[in-house]
């Protein structure tokens, strides 16, 4: 019997041209590129203080109000390095479970960090 034909290609050159799979001990690099830091910085200050910066309760606006002037501050003290290598750190701790969470093993490191740039 001969090999199935579909588009003009038998099944063993279609097998031959399917692209190899990611198995184990493939290594798959992704780049990020942190645009947020303010955002990121804020956020930080405010969970430290216990604020919600997204309140529009009238008896937390001093509160808010501290938040962001310490937000504003740490962002003037705090440079973009810093925050991608804490983002890469966060990354590099949480992927992997949340990924074996869908059935997935994944082993993640942090292998360039410079200024707002990550690859992992």
């Amino acid at each position: 019997s001969r090999p199935r034909q579909v588009c003009g290609i038998s099944a063993a050159m279609a097998i031959a041209l399917r692209p190899p799979s990611v198995g184990s001990g493939s290594e798959i690099y992704v780049n990020i590129f942190v645009k947020n830091k303010k955002g990121i910085v804020k956020q930080q200050v405010a969970d430290r203080l216990g604020t919600d910066l997204d309140s529009h309760s009238t008896h937390h606006k001093l509160e808010r109000g501290f938040a962001r002037l310490a937000g504003k501050i740490a962002n003037d003290t705090v440079s973009d390095e810093q925050v991608s290598r804490l983002v890469a750190e966060g990354i590099v701790a949480e992927l992997p479970g949340e990924m074996k969470q869908k059935g997935i093993e994944v082993v993640v490191s942090e292998r360039f960090c410079r200024e707002n740039y990550i690859v992992l």
